[in-house]
């Protein structure tokens, strides 16, 4: 993803096959793990969570999936040409038309996840189509899908040496999100696991705010690495500063406003919900740490291979202390998993 950040400062015919091969690539991906998903459907469904009712839900959302990848790749785009308007309206529309679907589809149809992964996927596609329109001239080569390995020889070598290993990087994210959950459904009963999914919605809805202002500074850091390193060491404590200012203003509003919402929106026998989220604040502020972090190594200093080795050591870490944690202390155990892998991330970093 972070690759775009560069197309602003390539030629038009550079720009243009660097976005042709970025979504080649990320093509290929997406065919990669549909099969791998669908091959694994039932391994995951029946033998793993011991619930056959999961097959058909996996298997449509490889749809979601497939749809859900375009679309995230159309607002990296937005985002690399620094079209902020565009993709806020884009951003507002796709969540509008999803919920629209989902209320026509619970209207009209039987009221089961099913409906809700199909709703996502009919809305990811039209703000495809849409956001294909909208996107500038060149950007549009991606749909092109004649694509020569050897006309992209400076494309691929800056995926490959920059892009690869921030690819890794995001699958050991993707560790941290979805591996103490699957821990949490083997162990757990499924009320627990609906509690702390919840909690983490909340969660996750709270971190997409600074992960826009992470977005949004991503391209303007990298002109710090001309500076002194005195003058770098002054930008990153001002940025660290602003970022946690705002962590522990959103951490102080939501420790009170969870309550109300959860009881207004799923009633008194979800109350569970309020205590794993307030035990979620402190990864808040954790997360709101190590933003700072990542963006300095990877845009000032060019660390990207040092930055995915702590990267996995975090990922790696936290998923041994929730093998520990977790069957003795359910989704507190990985809430203490994840404090102790970040606190440890700040610390090697």
């Amino acid at each position: 993803e972070r690759i775009a950040f560069h197309l602003l400062r390539l030629p038009k015919e550079e720009a243009r096959q660097l976005i042709k091969t970025a979504f080649t690539f990320q093509l290929y991906g997406m065919v990669f793990f549909s099969v791998i998903l669908f091959f694994l459907s039932d391994f995951i469904a029946v033998d793993f969570f011991h619930q056959p009712e999961l097959r058909p839900l996996l298997k449509i959302g490889i749809i979601f999936f497939v749809a859900y990848s375009i679309l995230d790749f159309i607002f990296q785009l937005f985002q690399a040409f620094q079209a902020w308007l565009k993709e806020g309206i884009l951003n507002v529309l796709y969540l509008s038309l999803y919920l629209g679907l989902v209320c026509a589809f619970a209207f009209l149809l039987n009221k089961s996840i099913k409906d809700v992964l199909l709703a996502n996927s009919i809305a990811c596609i039209l703000i495809v189509v849409l956001g294909i329109f909208l996107l500038p001239k060149e950007a549009r080569s991606f749909l092109c899908l004649n694509f020569n390995f050897g006309e992209g020889r400076i494309s691929n070598k800056n995926i490959f040496t920059f892009g690869l290993p921030l690819l890794f990087n995001n699958l050991t994210f993707f560790i941290l999100m979805w591996f103490d959950k699957a821990l949490l459904g083997k162990y757990d009963h499924l009320k627990y696991v609906t509690f702390y999914y919840i909690a983490f919605g909340f969660y996750s809805g709270i971190m997409a705010i600074l992960k826009t202002i992470y977005t949004v500074f991503m391209p303007y850091i990298a002109g710090f690495s001309a500076d002194s390193q005195e003058k770098i060491q002054h930008n990153f404590q001002l940025i660290l500063k602003y970022f946690l200012q705002i962590a522990i203003f959103i951490s102080i509003v939501s420790f009170f406003a969870v309550e109300p919402l959860v009881k207004l929106l799923y009633g008194l026998d979800y109350l569970p919900v309020i205590t794993a989220f307030r035990l979620l604040i402190v990864l808040i502020i954790l997360r709101a740490i190590t933003n700072p972090i990542h963006m300095f190594m990877l845009n000032v200093y060019g660390l990207v291979k040092e930055n995915l080795i702590i990267s996995f050591l975090l990922a790696a870490s936290t998923a041994i202390l929730d093998i520990l944690l977790i069957p003795l202390y359910g989704y507190k155990g990985a809430i203490l998993a994840a404090t102790v892998g970040y606190i440890c991330f700040i610390i090697g970093a």
